[in-house]
């Protein structure tokens, strides 16, 4: 809840540097959309840009709310009738680590994109999987309704 480590201290520094990161990022893309207009939504990196860039907004605001709801506590004692409810602490808590997460996958695929854009393999592999997607669906939907049939027969044949 608070930093009392010098490595907490080092986290926030680099959080900082990142969100600082983050706004340039974003300052890039206003000038985009206005120097492209309408023809900026057609690539979908792009939307996948701003789809980054809104989920880092996100887990800004929550750790700002975490802040604002811990700052008090860590530093001065709190008063005898005042509290801190750690459940909804929890649960803006895991809100941060839940967005980081889904933008984390985010920021690899346009690392991978953009590690395409340097060499041809990546694009051969990302061409390979486009064209056998169908037969790989299938595949994994056969595998999981066998897999699930496995299991119910189990759990009606031994219980839990």
């Amino acid at each position: 809840l608070g930093y009392v480590r010098p490595n907490n201290v080092a986290m926030l520094a680099l959080d900082i540097v990142v969100y600082v990161l983050v706004l340039g990022s974003i300052g890039v893309t206003v000038r985009k959309i206005y120097r492209l207009r309408m023809n900026f939504f057609n690539a979908p990196l792009n939307w996948v840009d701003l789809a980054n860039q809104s989920f880092f907004l996100c887990t800004l605001v929550f750790k700002l709310l975490l802040y604002g709801l811990t700052s008090s506590w860590v530093s001065t004692p709190p008063e005898e009738t005042e509290f801190l409810d750690f459940e909804y602490v929890g649960f803006v808590y895991q809100q941060i680590a839940n967005w980081n997460g889904f933008n984390s996958l985010l920021t690899w695929l346009k690392g991978f994109v953009y590690i395409g854009l340097l060499h041809k393999a990546p694009g051969k592999l990302v061409n390979t999987i486009t064209r056998s997607a169908v037969a790989t669906t299938v595949y994994t939907a056969m595998f999981f309704l066998i897999l699930w049939a496995y299991a119910q027969t189990l759990y009606v044949s031994f219980g839990s």
